[in-house]
């Protein structure tokens, strides 16, 4: 593209401290980009001593500067494993380990007791064991996760979904830089592929009666319908130390009727 340019044009781009990519390196570089699952990616060599000179103090620009010549692996165990296995099953993976640290956090002693569909408030998840969740997620995952994930996420399939979308890009970013490093251009890579078929959309991602959230709602009302009325159970008259339910005498434990008032006539008119 720069290529393309005047002269003039060139030069002030290179002044900025931006270069060209050399044929020789260009087309191994253009072959392993095409063999990963990166949708948008531009590759150009940066002289960063000239670059930063020119652009003021940015912490983004900082980060992109290479600290060292050696590509820095993830310090998760998990994260590092989860980059040896084949792409599509990952999923699988990512999902028995949120299940497993989810286990952990709600105290269950195995986490195949889990369903990955259930909404973790009714797991039993309160606030602080969310907090919990998340820390050892971000542990594990070497990821910062706001908490909001989580109530937004509210289930381990769409929690996990949601992350493998994060580390999917950071994993494709390392085994890029990985490739590039390691396989000079007299190197074989692998055969390209450009037949990919666009990825398909799930229709629960598009159809309301399929989406997750309203499935959960239509769950819990079915769970209702079979338990009934879970708060309370209907009163016959006036409950007072003793009151009746379904026909049967009880002595009432939950009563306010300390002064014994409760249903004197008095009262009631």
């Amino acid at each position: 593209m720069i290529n393309s340019l005047d002269t003039e044009a060139q030069n002030k781009i290179i002044e900025h401290g931006i270069e060209t990519i050399k044929c020789d390196r260009a087309l191994p570089i253009l072959e392993t980009i095409l063999t990963q699952s990166i949708n948008q990616v531009a590759v150009f060599p940066v002289n960063w001593e000239k670059f930063l000179q020119r652009k003021p103090h940015n912490n983004l620009y900082e980060r992109l500067k290479p600290q060292s010549k050696t590509v820095t692996t993830p310090r998760s165990k998990f994260l590092q494993h989860l980059r040896t296995i084949k792409e599509r099953d990952r999923i699988t993976i990512l999902l028995e380990h949120i299940r497993t640290q989810l286990a952990k956090v709600l105290g269950f002693s195995d986490p195949e007791y889990i369903d990955i569909e259930e909404n973790f408030s009714d797991l039993g998840m309160d606030s602080l064991m969310a907090v919990q969740f998340k820390n050892q997620l971000q542990t594990s995952l070497d990821n910062t996760i706001p908490l909001y994930l989580i109530f937004d996420n509210p289930t381990v399939q769409s929690l996990s979904n949601y992350l493998l979308s994060i580390i999917s890009h950071q994993l494709s970013v390392i085994s890029y830089q990985l490739s590039v490093n390691n396989h000079p251009s007299t190197t074989n890579h692998p055969p390209l592929t450009t037949n990919q078929q666009p990825k398909e959309i799930k229709p629960e991602h598009y159809q309301f009666i399929l989406l997750p959230e309203y499935l959960n709602i239509k769950q819990d009302l079915e769970r209702l319908k079979t338990m009934g009325n879970p708060f309370f159970t209907v009163h016959e008259g006036i409950a007072k130390d003793t009151t009746i339910i379904h026909g049967k005498q009880l002595i009432n434990y939950s009563h306010y009727n300390y002064i014994g008032m409760s249903g004197d006539q008095l009262l009631l008119f």
